[in-house]
């Protein structure tokens, strides 16, 4: 009996383990989009990211496909945006395209378009290196924008 119950006290010690360190998250941290004072989320696109000896990456469709049936983020004409990474750790490069074209953007953010309309987004940052933290990665977060002119404001 004695060896039943230390086999079995083990073993949920071995399951809570297991649980608290996959409870904590593995892979790229999560971006917001901050417009005026709404916070919205991106969807999370291709990725790959490694660190403590562990990796995973998720391919994923383009914005295009990814969003085509989800309602774009309402913004007007020439707001400024802001992603907001949750880490501290802050990525080595990063690109935005709109709609497969490569936009200018000062660090995090960036303005939206002044035509109105449906822009697809994907702001992809890499990490080369981070040995401090022995993190490496890169990610694409995904987002589509509805423009709208002063009619719709």
């Amino acid at each position: 009996m004695g060896k039943v119950f230390s086999g079995f006290i083990a073993l949920i010690i071995f399951i809570m383990a297991g649980c608290t360190a996959s409870g904590t998250q593995f892979g790229p941290p999560k971006a917001m989009l901050k417009i005026g004072t709404e916070t919205y989320e991106t969807t999370l696109g291709s990725y790959c990211w490694s660190g403590n000896g562990h990796g995973v990456c998720a391919d994923a469709a383009g914005p295009e496909d990814a969003l085509e049936n989800e309602p774009g983020i309402q913004v007007p004409a020439g707001e400024e945006i802001v992603i907001e990474l949750q880490t501290d750790l802050m990525p080595d490069r990063t690109e935005l395209t709109q709609n497969n074209k490569n936009v200018q953007s000062a660090s995090f953010q960036f303005e939206a378009p002044e035509v109105p309309g449906i822009y697809y987004y994907s702001w992809g940052m890499w990490w080369m290196s981070d040995k401090e933290n022995d993190v490496t990665g890169d990610v694409f977060y995904l987002f589509k924008l509805e423009v709208i002119g002063d009619e719709g404001v």
